[in-house]
């Protein structure tokens, strides 16, 4: 949002989290693993360009794992006009 942030953090504060809620914020691999583990979760991710052109990615099925698989993100089908970029061809 601002910049003010700092991102280049070590594995515990990304597992736990960091930031402000209401400005910029990550809310914790843990908890994203807790969140996404038992239910059929779908990811959007929206864009908008310097030109406020809009973008969308949706993905099916969308998991962190747990601290053992290093919180890998795992998605399904993709839909949108952004691009596949989270797809294993990409990563």
């Amino acid at each position: 949002m601002n910049g003010l942030t700092d991102f280049y953090r070590n594995w515990e504060d990304y597992k736990y989290g960091f930031g402000n809620p209401n400005d910029e914020f990550w809310l914790g691999n843990v908890y994203l693993h807790q969140l996404t583990k038992n239910r059929d979760c779908h990811l959007r991710i929206d864009l908008v360009n310097w030109d406020n052109l809009a973008r969308y990615a949706q993905y099916e099925h969308f998991r962190i794992g747990d601290e053992n698989d290093g919180y890998r993100l795992n998605v399904g089908i993709y839909t949108g006009n952004a691009g596949n970029h989270l797809s294993e061809a990409h990563l």
